[in-house]
């Protein structure tokens, strides 16, 4: 019996650790190389529009406070592909935040070339 209790406790261990790696991995993603890589795509382009995710009302990751419209109209906006505001589970929840964030460090360096180009 204490073995198969042992056996059970190392099974779930090992399961919440495979667990974190895949987190670990999906956020990480979106990191910091994949940030730079982008900025310089924009760059090269000279596509400076902003990231924002269709919803009900347009909110532009990183300038929440700001003027939508004159931003909109100095830049531009470019939707996420496959990203709308109903959102099902957790891990859709937990993905669209760290989408959040990813866009609103790009949308904060792609506005700086944005107002460098104009």
């Amino acid at each position: 019996m204490r073995a198969q209790i042992k056996r059970t406790l190392v099974f779930i261990a090992l399961i919440s650790a495979l667990g974190g790696c895949e987190d670990q991995q999906e956020h990480g993603s979106l990191g910091l190389a994949v940030l730079k890589s982008d900025l310089v795509q924009a760059k090269a382009e000279q596509d400076y529009r902003v990231l924002v995710f269709a919803s009900r009302r347009l909110v532009i990751p990183g300038f929440e406070d700001e003027n939508v419209k004159s931003l909109k109209a100095q830049c531009g906006i470019r939707y996420w592909k496959n990203e709308g505001d109903v959102m099902y589970s957790v891990t859709a929840r937990e993905n669209r935040s760290t989408k959040y964030e990813y866009a609103s460090k790009y949308n904060k360096a792609v506005y700086a070339l944005c107002k460098q180009s104009n």
